[in-house]
């Protein structure tokens, strides 16, 4: 791969640190950054690096990814970490909540495919879990997983890369599932 040429997306605050990155179905990049108590902004841009706007939001955007209609689910936090969708102007329209069977839930890793939304749970014995882009639980649909933490899809969804620790694990969605 070689780097695109022309500008390059920017953030202006000396005391920010880009942490979360997401591009929506659109084309739209969406960069979170926060500093201090109080930044905590996601910023969007054209594929040319150009500057749309910044919305704040209430968490920190260390992890972002985009439902279909336009939702940002955003993993916020380190000793407590949630999950949220808020719309696009940054305002909260629920929290993800843990399933019921999971005792200790430390999410890590966001994705959105489709009409779903996938989050890992980055404890010694986790899993990678199914939510509607409502917030409803679904299913589980990996577990035994120690300390899963940022994942993917290949191959149209038939294909699971998890990072696990140092290593990345490949996953092949077996017949009938």
């Amino acid at each position: 791969m070689s780097v695109l040429p022309g500008p390059r997306i920017g953030i202006f605050n000396e005391y920010a640190v880009l942490c979360g990155l997401a591009i929506d179905r659109t084309g739209m990049i969406l960069v979170g950054s926060v500093g201090g108590a109080t930044h905590k902004y996601i910023s969007m841009h054209k594929q040319d690096g150009s500057h749309v706007r910044s919305i704040k939001v209430n968490a920190d955007p260390f992890y972002l990814a985009v439902t279909p209609e336009g939702s940002i689910v955003i993993r916020s936090g380190f000793s407590e970490p949630t999950i949220q969708i808020v719309d696009q102007s940054g305002n909260l329209i629920l929290k993800v909540h843990a399933p019921t069977s999971v005792a200790n839930w430390v999410p890590r890793g966001v994705l959105c495919i489709r009409d779903s939304i996938l989050i890992s749970n980055y404890v010694q014995s986790g899993g990678i879990y199914l939510y509607s882009n409502r917030g409803y639980y679904l299913s589980c649909v990996l577990d035994g997983l120690k300390f899963p933490s940022h994942f993917d899809l290949s191959d149209n969804g038939k294909k699971l890369a998890v990072i696990l620790g140092k290593k990345v694990t490949l996953y092949r969605r077996d017949a009938g599932q």
